[in-house]
């Protein structure tokens, strides 16, 4: 079963173990922090934090659905140098060894390119009208 809760880890309150089980209160939450739309600029750096925290958690970062990096240490993706490649969607699972049937997803980040249109240069149309003034016909 896949829980979404948000923030840490450590909000699974008063774990016990018997044996070999755990057992613990947990209670269901919105996804780990808010979703997020943003238009990069080429060349720019961008980090996306994973929303989560707490020691023995494993990360995943996905890209559109593809793996894309993974790591026990990696609660922070850096995208570094922009480029076109780099346009999608980004979503990461976090999973904790000592609470193996959890799992944590973050809110997706949907990066899009960012296009200053501020250096686009605009011309006036030309535009011819004869004869002027004109009867019955006119020219453009």
């Amino acid at each position: 079963k896949i829980l979404r809760l948000t923030t840490e880890f450590q909000i699974v309150k008063n774990r016990t173990q018997v044996g070999i089980y755990f057992f613990f209160d947990y209670w269901p939450q919105q996804n780990m922090l808010n979703e997020i739309d943003t238009a990069l600029s080429i060349g720019s750096n961008y980090s996306i934090y994973s929303g989560t925290a707490g020691e023995y958690t494993y990360y995943k970062w996905l890209k559109d659905g593809e793996l894309l990096a993974e790591g026990a240490d990696m609660d922070t993706l850096f995208i570094n140098n922009f480029t076109t490649s780099d346009i999608g969607v980004y979503t990461c699972q976090a999973t904790n060894s000592l609470l193996g049937m959890l799992t944590l997803h973050r809110n997706p980040v949907s990066i899009s390119i960012y296009e200053d249109v501020s250096n686009v240069e605009y011309h006036e149309p030309e535009i011819s009208l004869y004869p002027n003034p004109a009867s019955q016909e006119l020219n453009i």
